[in-house]
């Protein structure tokens, strides 16, 4: 997924997503250990995610709610102990702090935002409409994580799941029935349900919850493109698909009478997957990707040698549309149509 936002030039959101996994483990300590370094440096971390991406900060947060209402739900007697003896109170108070943290950080801009400015750069984006246009994903593409511009097809929609993806939700499976005693499974398990089902977006089935949470939820306008939620199914994943190869790493080694290289075979067999999975990311076979060589047309760069060779002050006017490859600098401006 990562491959696939820095090959499409969203580095920001890139960085963004490479830290959820550190936001979202500091969050589980703060409410699990309930020790102040836990919550200052989850707020730190969580201010610099808004530094990259609000977005992501905000889905966060919903999911780290969840997080703390399943945790709250799975130890209902440790529950009612910490509220006796007022533990309850302090997670609570961990919490607040930990989100308080952020948002004092990042006040400069957010106050003005609410109270003066309003949301900006949105324009009409908050209409329904872009949820449909915008649904790229099937639940099919969601379950493999496999995303619509992950390809060379120029059309997200014509991007069939690639065989190989389903490797993915099979060690996921995997991983769950290994590890189903371990509360943080449920955990996870929890998240990537939830990813699947709004990464999708606007295609069947629940068709309409994505553009419900849409018109219903403040801020959630903000995420038009459902495939943001892949950072959701991704963050779940990870630990998941690891789990289910350890799993079987384990079952393999406890196994009588297994020849080594078979152990070999297992070790070659996963490293080829993950290779395969992100190949054409790192050959740079994506459509339009950021590291892929574009070639310019020789017309663009006889008008550019053009304008050099004049003295500045030139405007420029291109019609009927301005082209990819446009020359232009301070000395030779142009206008765009």
């Amino acid at each position: 997924y990562l491959s696939a936002l820095k090959q499409g030039g969203q580095t920001g959101e890139a960085i963004a997503v490479s830290l959820l996994p550190l936001c979202m483990l500091l969050f589980i300590k703060a409410i699990g250990c309930q020790k102040l370094r836990f919550t200052l440096y989850g707020g730190l971390a969580f201010a610099l995610l808004m530094c990259f991406d609000v977005r992501f900060f905000y889905l966060l947060g919903w999911t780290c709610l969840c997080i703390a209402v399943f945790h709250a739900f799975t130890a209902r007697n440790e529950s009612k102990i910490a509220l006796r003896d007022g533990r309850g109170l302090g997670k609570l108070l961990l919490i607040g702090i930990l989100f308080l943290i952020p948002v004092l950080l990042h006040s400069y801009w957010i106050i003005p935002m609410l109270f003066f400015t309003g949301m900006p750069g949105f324009g009409n984006f908050h209409h329904p409409s872009w949820v449909d246009a915008l649904s790229y994903a099937t639940i099919k593409h969601s379950l493999a994580l496999y995303h619509p511009c992950w390809g060379i097809d120029p059309d997200p929609h014509n991007n069939e799941v690639k065989h190989i993806f389903w490797i993915i939700p099979l060690l996921v499976v995997t991983g769950i029935a290994f590890r189903y005693k371990d509360k943080r499974v449920w955990y996870l398990t929890v998240i990537a349900l939830i990813g699947i089902l709004l990464a999708k977006g606007g295609n069947p089935p629940f068709d309409r919850l994505y553009q419900w949470l849409f018109l219903n939820i403040p801020g959630f306008s903000a995420l038009r493109e459902p495939t943001r939620m892949y950072s959701l199914i991704a963050l779940a994943y990870s630990p998941l698909f690891g789990a289910g190869i350890m799993g079987l790493w384990d079952k393999i080694n406890q196994a009588q009478r297994v020849h080594p290289l078979m152990k070999y075979s297992y070790i070659v067999g996963v490293s080829l997957v993950c290779i395969l999975l992100v190949y054409p990311g790192m050959k740079n076979q994506m459509k339009g990707g950021t590291f892929k060589p574009k070639s310019i047309p020789l017309g663009y760069v006889d008008v550019k040698d053009f304008l050099l060779k004049n003295a500045p002050g030139y405007h420029t006017i291109y019609y009927p549309r301005t082209g990819i490859a446009a020359f232009y600098s301070e000395a030779y401006p142009f206008y765009g149509s």
